[in-house]
Protein backbone atom coordinates (compact mmCIF):
# COMPACT_ATOMS: atom_id res chain seq x y z
CA UNK A 1 0.00 0.00 0.00
CA UNK A 2 1.15 3.71 -1.00
CA UNK A 3 2.36 6.27 1.54
CA UNK A 4 -0.48 8.14 -0.12
CA UNK A 5 -3.01 5.47 0.48
CA UNK A 6 -2.02 4.62 4.62
CA UNK A 7 -1.85 8.59 5.14
CA UNK A 8 -5.45 9.05 3.43
CA UNK A 9 -6.70 6.10 5.66
CA UNK A 10 -5.36 7.91 8.61
CA UNK A 11 -7.13 10.87 7.54
CA UNK A 12 -10.32 8.79 6.95
CA UNK A 13 -10.08 7.66 10.55
CA UNK A 14 -9.84 11.11 11.90
CA UNK A 15 -12.86 11.93 9.82
CA UNK A 16 -14.75 9.36 11.58
CA UNK A 17 -13.78 10.68 15.11
CA UNK A 18 -11.15 8.15 15.23
CA UNK A 19 -8.42 10.36 16.06
CA UNK A 20 -5.99 8.78 18.34
CA UNK A 21 -6.00 6.04 16.03
CA UNK A 22 -5.29 8.48 13.34
CA UNK A 23 -2.62 10.24 14.96
CA UNK A 24 -0.78 6.67 16.36
CA UNK A 25 -1.06 6.03 12.25
CA UNK A 26 0.33 9.02 11.10
CA UNK A 27 2.90 8.99 13.50
CA UNK A 28 3.98 5.61 12.45
CA UNK A 29 4.61 6.53 8.79
CA UNK A 30 6.44 10.08 9.71
CA UNK A 31 8.68 7.54 11.62
CA UNK A 32 9.18 5.35 8.72
CA UNK A 33 9.25 8.06 6.52
CA UNK A 34 11.57 10.51 8.86
CA UNK A 35 13.82 7.44 8.83
CA UNK A 36 14.30 7.14 4.89
CA UNK A 37 14.65 10.92 4.57
CA UNK A 38 17.81 10.98 6.72
CA UNK A 39 19.15 7.64 5.02
CA UNK A 40 18.98 9.72 1.32
CA UNK A 41 20.16 12.82 3.26
CA UNK A 42 18.83 16.54 3.34
CA UNK A 43 18.48 17.07 -0.72
CA UNK A 44 14.78 15.88 -1.72
CA UNK A 45 14.51 12.52 -1.52
CA UNK A 46 11.41 10.69 -2.80
CA UNK A 47 9.65 10.02 0.31
CA UNK A 48 10.03 14.04 1.66
CA UNK A 49 7.06 15.21 0.26
CA UNK A 50 5.14 12.09 1.61
CA UNK A 51 6.60 12.96 4.62
CA UNK A 52 5.55 16.50 4.43
CA UNK A 53 2.40 15.59 3.52
CA UNK A 54 1.86 12.88 6.92
CA UNK A 55 2.95 16.31 9.09
CA UNK A 56 0.31 18.05 7.21
CA UNK A 57 -2.26 15.49 8.14
CA UNK A 58 -1.08 14.96 11.75
CA UNK A 59 -1.22 18.60 12.39
CA UNK A 60 -4.83 18.50 11.25
CA UNK A 61 -5.24 15.86 13.37
CA UNK A 62 -3.33 16.73 16.44
CA UNK A 63 -5.05 20.29 15.90
CA UNK A 64 -9.07 18.69 15.86
CA UNK A 65 -7.60 16.75 19.35
CA UNK A 66 -6.51 20.34 21.07
CA UNK A 67 -2.96 19.50 20.77
CA UNK A 68 -2.20 22.85 19.42
CA UNK A 69 1.17 22.98 20.22
CA UNK A 70 2.19 19.51 18.97
CA UNK A 71 0.49 20.70 15.49
CA UNK A 72 2.54 23.73 15.11
CA UNK A 73 5.77 21.66 16.04
CA UNK A 74 4.45 19.63 12.90
CA UNK A 75 3.95 22.56 10.68
CA UNK A 76 6.89 23.84 11.41
CA UNK A 77 8.73 20.66 9.89
CA UNK A 78 6.71 20.74 7.30
CA UNK A 79 7.21 24.00 6.40
CA UNK A 80 11.45 23.41 6.51
CA UNK A 81 11.12 20.17 4.12
CA UNK A 82 8.86 21.95 2.20
CA UNK A 83 11.35 24.45 1.29
CA UNK A 84 13.34 21.22 -0.09
CA UNK A 85 10.97 20.30 -2.96
CA UNK A 86 10.77 21.32 -6.60
CA UNK A 87 8.85 24.53 -7.14
CA UNK A 88 5.62 23.58 -7.55
CA UNK A 89 5.35 20.88 -4.62
CA UNK A 90 6.73 23.65 -2.18
CA UNK A 91 4.52 26.12 -3.57
CA UNK A 92 1.38 23.70 -2.87
CA UNK A 93 2.70 23.11 0.66
CA UNK A 94 4.07 26.22 1.57
CA UNK A 95 0.32 27.14 0.84
CA UNK A 96 -1.03 24.67 3.19
CA UNK A 97 1.32 24.75 6.45
CA UNK A 98 -0.01 28.80 5.96
CA UNK A 99 -3.17 28.34 6.00
CA UNK A 100 -3.32 25.79 8.84
CA UNK A 101 -0.78 27.85 11.03
CA UNK A 102 -2.39 31.29 10.34
CA UNK A 103 -5.90 29.54 11.73
CA UNK A 104 -3.70 28.11 14.32
CA UNK A 105 -2.63 31.78 14.89
CA UNK A 106 -5.57 33.03 14.66
CA UNK A 107 -7.85 31.50 17.17
CA UNK A 108 -8.22 33.22 20.25
CA UNK A 109 -7.98 31.63 23.51
CA UNK A 110 -5.44 28.85 22.32
CA UNK A 111 -2.15 29.47 23.98
CA UNK A 112 -0.82 30.01 20.60
CA UNK A 113 -2.93 33.24 19.84
CA UNK A 114 -0.72 35.96 18.21
CA UNK A 115 -2.54 38.16 15.86
CA UNK A 116 0.75 39.98 14.68
CA UNK A 117 1.90 36.42 13.88
CA UNK A 118 -1.03 35.59 12.26
CA UNK A 119 -1.34 38.58 10.47
CA UNK A 120 2.70 38.03 9.00
CA UNK A 121 1.57 34.22 8.14
CA UNK A 122 -1.52 35.42 5.79
CA UNK A 123 -0.14 37.86 4.04
CA UNK A 124 2.88 35.06 3.21
CA UNK A 125 0.20 33.06 2.14
CA UNK A 126 -1.09 35.67 -0.27
CA UNK A 127 2.11 35.84 -1.47
CA UNK A 128 2.29 32.11 -2.80
CA UNK A 129 -1.63 31.95 -3.70
CA UNK A 130 -3.38 33.67 -6.65
CA UNK A 131 -6.83 32.06 -4.77
CA UNK A 132 -8.68 35.27 -3.29
CA UNK A 133 -10.96 32.90 -0.88
CA UNK A 134 -8.08 31.10 0.86
CA UNK A 135 -6.60 34.70 1.76
CA UNK A 136 -10.10 35.76 2.74
CA UNK A 137 -10.79 32.96 4.60
CA UNK A 138 -7.49 33.44 6.94
CA UNK A 139 -8.47 37.75 7.19
CA UNK A 140 -11.74 36.22 7.95
CA UNK A 141 -11.19 34.23 10.89
CA UNK A 142 -8.96 36.54 12.20
CA UNK A 143 -10.80 39.35 11.85
CA UNK A 144 -13.78 37.64 14.00
CA UNK A 145 -11.15 36.72 16.62
CA UNK A 146 -10.31 40.48 16.66
CA UNK A 147 -14.12 41.70 16.18
CA UNK A 148 -13.42 43.74 13.30
CA UNK A 149 -17.11 43.16 11.86
CA UNK A 150 -16.64 45.31 9.27
CA UNK A 151 -13.31 43.68 7.80
CA UNK A 152 -15.35 40.28 8.52
CA UNK A 153 -18.13 41.26 6.33
CA UNK A 154 -15.72 42.56 3.25
CA UNK A 155 -13.57 39.44 3.82
CA UNK A 156 -17.26 37.57 3.43
CA UNK A 157 -17.63 39.43 -0.05
CA UNK A 158 -14.66 38.17 -1.42
CA UNK A 159 -15.36 34.65 -0.57
CA UNK A 160 -19.21 34.83 -2.13
CA UNK A 161 -17.52 36.38 -5.09
CA UNK A 162 -14.65 33.86 -5.38
CA UNK A 163 -16.81 30.79 -4.42
CA UNK A 164 -19.79 31.63 -6.30
CA UNK A 165 -18.11 32.13 -9.61
CA UNK A 166 -16.65 28.39 -9.34
CA UNK A 167 -19.99 26.85 -7.89
CA UNK A 168 -19.35 26.29 -4.31
CA UNK A 169 -22.17 26.64 -2.76
CA UNK A 170 -21.57 25.13 0.41
CA UNK A 171 -18.95 27.85 1.04
CA UNK A 172 -20.72 30.79 -0.09
CA UNK A 173 -23.41 29.91 2.19
CA UNK A 174 -21.20 29.73 5.19
CA UNK A 175 -19.62 32.95 4.29
CA UNK A 176 -22.96 34.66 3.58
CA UNK A 177 -23.36 32.92 7.54
CA UNK A 178 -20.76 34.36 9.07
CA UNK A 179 -21.36 37.92 7.25
CA UNK A 180 -24.82 38.09 8.42
CA UNK A 181 -23.56 36.97 12.25
CA UNK A 182 -20.80 40.38 11.68
CA UNK A 183 -23.45 42.79 10.51
CA UNK A 184 -25.63 42.00 13.57
CA UNK A 185 -23.06 43.17 15.48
Amino acid sequence: MSWATRRQLAMLAAEDGNLAQAEQDLTSLIDTLEQAHSIAGESESTNSYDLCRCLLGRASVRSWAVKLREAMEDLKIAERLAHQQKPLNRRILLINVLQHKADLLSTAFSPLYDPLLAQTTINALRDLTPEEWMVATAEMHLSQQQRDWQNVVEQAGIIIDSLGQTGWVRGVNAARSVAAHAECK
